[in-house]
């Protein structure tokens, strides 16, 4: 048989990695339950529930700890992409050569700032 794009034949594998395969491969914790919607990453529904509504597409749920499998409410971070690049690049910038930001934010050595979207270290 062929795999054309407009046959939805799921018993041939697909021919190339497909969009779950990756995210499962990076550590996230991907779960199945809506119809229109057949995946979705638990990060995101965690915040779903607190909300009482869907995340929009522009919303980015981001690991204050770095830690994909870490989906405690108060792990998680509800921002825009703007936002979520400037967690980011704070994070980069308190880092110094060789340090891993996960051990450093268990530690307390790092720590976010949910007002300011802000990585920081304490004085």
């Amino acid at each position: 048989q062929i795999r054309t794009a407009n046959r939805r034949d799921f018993s041939l594998p697909p021919h190339s990695k497909t969009m779950l395969d990756a995210l499962c491969e990076e550590g996230y914790d991907v779960i199945a339950y809506r119809h229109n919607k057949p995946t979705i990453m638990k990060h995101r529904r965690v915040v779903e529930n607190i909300l009482g509504r869907e995340l929009r597409s522009n919303e980015i749920v981001h690991h204050i700890d770095v830690d994909v499998n870490n989906n405690e409410p108060i792990n998680l971070f509800l921002c825009n992409s703007r936002e979520h690049a400037l967690c980011h690049w704070s994070l980069r910038k308190c880092l110094r050569a060789g340090e891993n930001a996960q051990e450093l934010i268990k530690s307390g050595e790092i720590v976010f700032n949910k007002q300011s979207g802000k990585y920081e270290r304490p004085k």
